[in-house]
């Protein structure tokens, strides 16, 4: 069997090269090349001289009998079937529209940059969501020791508006004096 693949390889390949072409050529531009030849051969046909009229009778049916044989190949069906996958994607791509890139300013270096992603390219830093942005900008160590001197603050106050006599200047004096 591998004698008889080897065979049909080299027929194929010595088709594809006596076309014009080489094996790697696609299915369409195959054809196209064939298309080609086939009107050249037959405008000679219409010629007054017999011999061209013969010779490209000839060539005619070599052609014809050269392109059958590669589209009757395994090598051809194989190209055939990625040239119709590859049409295929190129539609569903089309049919899906233009990939759009959502783009945003880096924080540190306003450099412009895709979307998504946890670091700057450029500068290297570190690039946060909006929610990680307010998080980090309120609950920073500055910002709660702020809040925590006002929420204590608030609370004395409150403490001392319900209980006056326990939260007066003069027993908050009383009681440093004793410590």
């Amino acid at each position: 069997m591998s004698a008889e693949h080897d065979k049909e390889l080299t027929d194929i390949a010595l088709c594809y090269q006596a076309l014009g072409t080489d094996i790697s050529a696609t299915p369409a531009q195959l054809e196209r090349l064939y298309v080609s030849l086939a009107a050249e051969y037959k405008k000679k046909l219409l010629s007054a001289d017999p011999a061209i009229r013969d010779a490209a009778r000839a060539n005619l049916e070599q052609v014809g009998v050269m392109y059958q044989k590669i589209k009757g190949s395994i090598t051809y069906r194989a190209k055939e079937n990625e040239s119709a996958n590859a049409a295929e994607a190129r539609s569903r791509r089309a049919a899906r529209g233009p990939e759009v890139r959502v783009t945003v300013h880096c924080a540190c270096c306003n450099g412009l940059i895709p979307k998504g992603l946890r670091t700057c390219p450029i500068c290297k830093s570190p690039l946060y969501s909006a929610t990680e942005q307010k998080m980090r900008a309120h609950l920073a160590p500055k910002r709660l020791a702020v809040y925590f001197v006002i929420v204590s603050a608030v609370s004395l106050a409150v403490l001392g508006a319900r209980n006056p006599g326990k939260f007066s200047t003069q027993a908050v004096g009383a009681l440093l004096q004793n410590n």
